[in-house]
């Protein structure tokens, strides 16, 4: 079985249900995380240093661009 990863902004990377647009894949943050912490992190997504991908069988994702 082969895997798609799918990176922000590619097709496929958010999701909709007619009314709202979300993301399919995303970081959680706990309120338990330090703010520091929190921080830090945020300037690691602002600057590219962590990225959001989701994964995907090739099959998953041939059916989500045919649906779209």
């Amino acid at each position: 079985m082969a895997f798609k990863i799918v990176k922000q902004g590619d097709p496929g990377y958010t999701v909709s249900d007619g009314l709202l647009v979300g993301n399919r894949a995303f970081l959680e943050i706990t309120p338990a995380c330090p703010i520091h912490i929190q921080a830090e992190i945020q300037r690691a997504l602002n600057h590219g240093w962590i990225r959001m991908n989701a994964t995907f069988t090739e099959e998953e994702y041939a059916w989500l661009i045919l649906k779209e």
